[in-house]
């Protein structure tokens, strides 16, 4: 139920400057309503809805299951994010993209979450991520995409991610990834393109596809390079294709020949 996309900003202004009034009924009314959606996508696109949202109550949205671009393209018209029950809430794309002045978000439910596409896309203002549950997630496609300011994030289990696809693009001062789970991964494609300040990753599960690209972080630890060789599955009875990893040449010179050939007993080419 989305019938509030249709309510001028000004009509729920007037129901809501009611809300602990005599003349509660239509806040109330509203606030009934929006339980009863499932559907936030698109809610506050543009901070269009900035006075329904900053008057809303924390279990507005406890049945939600969608909150696709929630807060889309809010850019310098919002600063702060009001926390409200995502308990439901599976899909989560493009929520905050282009929020170009938060800083900080609460902390989000989103233990139900399977789809985390885009979630913080350009956000250029954010400086730290909360403890999210990704354990859901299949989905990690350009999550942090151009979070240029990001220097913070906590371990995410993404134990069930299959798409990791240019999730950290472009997070050019972020030091440190606790942990990230790759063990089903599809597809790497762009995943730490472009973090040059990356020193240290620590991966959890096996590197079973090529794709697998720090090329661009050449500031990695000895540590995180060998986490990375060792995550890397036995592919010597599978020759269907050529297995590379690509580490870059700044990378290459922190590993002995020893630990090189650990890979390539294992069926890769290092690069």
């Amino acid at each position: 139920m989305s019938w509030f996309k249709d309510l001028f900003v000004d009509e729920a202004k007037s129901a809501l400057s009611r809300r602990y009034g005599a003349g509660g009924g239509s806040a109330k009314t509203l606030s009934a309503a929006l339980r009863e959606c499932t559907d936030f996508s698109n809610f506050n696109v543009n901070n269009a809805r900035a006075p329904i949202v900053d008057s809303m109550d924390f279990d507005d949205t406890i049945n939600g299951t969608s909150f696709n671009s929630f807060f889309h393209s809010c850019k310098r018209n919002r600063d702060t994010i009001p926390l409200f029950n995502t308990s439901n809430g599976t899909d989560f794309t493009y929520m905050f993209w282009s929020c170009w002045s938060i800083t900080t978000i609460p902390r989000f439910n989103t233990s139900n979450g399977t789809n985390f596409s885009h979630m913080f896309h350009d956000c250029g203002a954010l400086t730290s991520i909360p403890e999210l549950d990704f354990s859901k997630g299949t989905s990690f496609q350009r999550t942090f995409n151009l979070c240029v300011k990001l220097t913070t994030v906590p371990p995410f289990n993404t134990k069930n991610g299959q798409y990791f696809d240019y999730m950290f693009f472009g997070c050019n001062i972020l030091p440190t990834i606790p942990l990230l789970c790759v063990d089903n991964a599809k597809s790497f494609a762009g995943t730490f393109q472009n973090c040059n300040k990356l020193v240290n990753l620590k991966l959890d599960g096996t590197i079973k596809i090529n794709g697998f690209d720090v090329s661009t972080s050449p500031l990695l630890s000895h540590v995180s390079l060998m986490g990375i060789i060792n995550a890397l599955a036995d592919k010597t009875s599978d020759t269907s294709t050529t297995w590379k990893v690509t580490l870059g040449s700044a990378n290459l010179e922190k590993l002995t020949d020893d630990e090189k050939l650990i890979a390539q007993e294992k069926g890769w080419t290092l690069a």
